[in-house]
């Protein structure tokens, strides 16, 4: 791949009408330290707009790996 490699924490979240609509593959192998995998039922690419509640909940889960590592 590429391009610049992230080492620091990285948490993820797929919304299943984004665009581009990425495989796990390439994001596992584009954030080594991939914290969070998540896969919402819903949503596009304004997911702030459109999906405020899964964004929140997914933003919330991602930064709770953080603080249990701290």
């Amino acid at each position: 791949m590429a391009g610049p490699r992230l080492s620091l924490p990285v948490a993820v979240t797929v919304f299943p009408r984004d665009i581009p609509l990425l495989p796990r593959t390439w994001i596992e192998d584009a954030y080594s330290n991939l914290i969070h995998y998540g896969e919402a039922e819903a949503g596009r690419h304004f997911a702030a707009l459109e999906q405020p509640q899964i964004l929140v909940d997914e933003i919330r889960t991602g930064l709770r790996s953080v603080r249990k590592g701290a």
